[in-house]
Formats: structure tokens, sequence, C-alpha cells
């Protein structure tokens, strides 16, 4: 391990301004490296809504190529901003960090995009992906998994996998849940995820307790890798309720795994899930002002 890692450095975005997205890049640069991937865990991240405080355009600058990936899809004006400010704020930081993204992108050298451009064309290639829908290539790769255990020797189980809370929108699944119980008495719902907002959890453990639902509704919290596939290969469905989404791991194994997926029209999920084909795609709940 140690031969294939040879330096890391810090980055803190809560205290990083200009300073320290060049300090960033001048110690990248240092380091004498071909390429520098940017994972975006969000489209703005890196603070790349903030003008000169990303170390994307600093480090590019210097004649470095850089590859970006982004894990969150959001719509336009909710990015990097709580879906519940007024409009005309949103508009405004919008505005601004579009100016900040810009000035990004207006950094990488024709080279640069070149070369990243090889890059992409290569997965693309290696993963046959070619503009068909990612559901159709992953219900293909599925078919032999499928076929070890048919739907009829799966537990009745759904499962939802995540941090719970926010984005994720689990208490609307177990609220789902809980109206349709009483009619399915043999299925069960697991959620399987540490909790990131508190008072979401809390709002599932009262609809849980309210409605009965103690024995059928269980809340491990963060399982194992080893755990988590177990409940893959024996579930019958993986639910993604989200708000938001990117192109969600933890759907794209279950379903790997020949889980039946049931997902809101958000983000990334509709190229996973081809309605009627391998799951079902549910109207998105909006988050209200």
């Amino acid at each position: 391990m140690q031969k294939l890692i040879c330096g890391h450095l810090s980055w803190d975005p809560k205290n990083a301004d200009a300073s320290v997205a060049k300090e960033l890049a001048a110690n990248l640069h240092r380091q004498n490296i071909d390429l520098a991937h940017f994972h975006f865990g969000g489209t703005y991240e890196w603070r790349s809504n903030r003008l000169n405080n990303c170390p994307v355009y600093h480090l590019a600058r210097r004649g470095v190529p850089c590859l970006s990936t982004n894990h969150l899809v959001m719509e336009w004006l909710n990015c990097g901003v709580h879906p519940r400010r007024a409009l005309g704020y949103k508009w405004l930081a919008q505005t601004y960090a579009l100016l900040s993204r810009a000035q990004v992108l207006s950094s990488f050298e024709t080279g640069s995009l070149r070369f990243a451009a090889r890059i992409a064309s290569g997965l693309a290639g290696c993963f046959r992906y070619s503009g068909t829908r990612s559901a159709s290539f992953i219900t293909r790769c599925c078919q032999p998994m499928r076929r070890r255990r048919i739907m009829s020797e799966r537990k009745p189980v759904i499962l939802c996998i995540g941090t719970i809370g926010g984005r994720k929108a689990q208490p609307n699944l177990v609220e789902s849940f809980a109206n349709i119980a009483n009619k399915h008495p043999e299925w069960q719902l697991e959620i399987i995820g540490r909790v990131g907002v508190v008072e979401d959890f809390e709002k599932i453990q009262h609809t849980v307790v309210s409605r009965g639902l103690t024995q059928r509704v269980h809340l491990p919290g963060r399982l194992s890798d080893e755990e988590t596939v177990a409940r893959m290969q024996t579930s019958s469905i993986i639910a993604i309720p989200s708000l938001q989404e990117g192109l969600g791991l933890s759907l794209q194994e279950a379903l790997f795994y020949g889980c039946v997926g049931v997902g809101s029209r958000a983000g990334g999920i509709p190229e996973l899930i081809e309605h009627e084909v391998n799951g079902l795609l549910v109207r998105r709940v909006t988050l209200e002002p």
C-alpha cells in the first residue's frame, strides 16, 4: 500500500479560502503529478461556488490536467442552497456561483480537456455504455445473479440503505409502508445506515411506535459490507425514496444482486430503474418551503 500512496494532503472545506486553495494547488504541483482527480460530493464542492476559492482553478493554471466526477445531482436552484431559502436568495446565490463555476471551467487548457476526454472515452468503451440506458446495462448484468435466487425464494423484505435523514427521505418511506402494512402482513421494512439527521430518525421512530410496527420495521444501524450484501441477496425490494440523488451505489448493488427497485424520479435513479422493467418509479416528493 505504501508503494501506491506516496503522500497525503489535507483539505478542510469549512476553513478554506483563496489562500488555502492556492496552497493546496502549489503542494499538488510540487508532487509532479500527471493528473489530478477531484471528486465532487455535489456540483459546488471544493468551494467551486466561490470565486478564487477552488483549488481546481489554481492547479489547472499551473498546467496540471484535472479530471472531476460528481457524486450528487441536484436541481439548479437548490445547489449549495437550503431548499427552504427564498426564491430571490436562491437566484442571487446561483448567479454568483455560476460566475465562479465559469472561472473554474475556463481555467482548463485545451490539452487538458482532450486528455480528460480520452479517459472518458476509454471508460465508456470499457463499459460499452454508448448512450444505452444504464438500467438496461445493469439488467443484462443482473440476469445470471437473479436466476440463482428467483423471487419466490426471496424474503418479503423491503431494503433501504443509506444515511438516515435529510434528502434520503426515509420518513416518507416509513409512512408509506405504514399505510399499506395491514394489507400485506407478511412484509417487513429494514432501513440500514447511520443516523444523519436526528430529527428525521426520531420521526421514523415515532411513526413505527404509533402505527404498531415495532416488529416489522427494523433499524439495525450501519452494517458491515458482508452483512449488507447478504441482505441484498435475500431481500425482494430495494427502495430509494430520495428527494435528491446521484447514481446511488446501494441501488446499483442491490439491482445487481437481484432486488426489484422502487425509487423516486430524482437525480440518476431513473437511469438505473427502468419503469416496469426492473422496478417502479414514483413521483418525487418535493420539500415544502
